[in-house]
């Protein structure tokens, strides 16, 4: 199943590659950013033999929009602007530049047999998600 496909059935949002185990990715709410600066997340870091599966929080950081300005210094200012104020862009920056504070984590090796490793992390992804979902259900109530 894609991730986006994921993400979206759990309100919650990714970015990152179609196979998250062999080319990284990060499942992230985004809800607590703007008020709180930082976001939950689940994130991917693919090794050549391993790959790490985190759960914690992004933290904006300080020289966040500094950086961001430098990155993209090509862009026309009202694009820049507008980029500055995506929280997605905040949020996928502040991972790729700073990571995230882990929270728990798990190494999960490529040759566990009949991909077991990958299906335990399948499983502590969907228990977080899922413990997000339900947090995000009883703030509505």
């Amino acid at each position: 199943m894609d991730p986006r496909d994921i993400a979206s059935a759990f309100g919650c949002h990714y970015n990152g590659d179609l196979n998250p185990f062999d080319h990284g990715g990060i499942f992230y709410r985004s809800d607590s950013w703007r008020r709180f600066g930082y976001a939950e997340a689940i994130g991917f870091t693919s090794g050549e033999e391993r790959t790490w599966v985190e759960s914690g929080t992004i933290n904006k950081h300080e020289k966040m929009e500094r950086n961001m300005r430098l990155m993209f210094k090509h862009l026309k200012p009202d694009e820049l602007v507008d980029l500055l104020a995506n929280t997605h862009a905040q949020i996928q920056e502040c991972f790729q530049q700073w990571g995230m504070e882990p929270q728990v984590e798990g190494e999960f090796h490529s040759e566990d047999s009949g991909h077991a490793g990958e299906e335990r992390a399948w499983l502590l992804i969907l228990r977080t998600l899922f413990a997000w979902k339900q947090e995000e259900l009883s703030l509505a109530v």
